[in-house]
């Protein structure tokens, strides 16, 4: 589980870089929300279409699965509150 997790942090990190970028040369207050709303979407998609593929060749049991998936959702609050 430690190495699902820091592989994820390392996608979490790709993802607030690149979020930083944006930020900065964003000057319209409507098109930096959209892009916000899809860039969540993106790294939720991204996060869990990654954890079921890290699920399969790891053979995760449900409980594995569903603290994975819950660990999940906490980086992508976090995310979310960050942007």
């Amino acid at each position: 589980m430690e190495e699902f997790k820091n592989a994820v942090l390392i996608l979490l990190a790709e993802y607030k870089s690149k979020y930083s970028a944006e930020k900065i040369s964003s000057s319209d207050k409507i098109e930096h929300f959209l892009y916000v709303q899809n860039f969540l979407q993106e790294f939720e998609e991204k996060t869990r279409f990654f954890a079921a593929g890290y699920f399969n060749e790891y053979r995760f049991s449900d409980a594995q699965k569903k603290d994975a998936l819950q660990y999940l959702e906490g980086l992508a609050e976090e995310l979310a509150s960050a942007v």
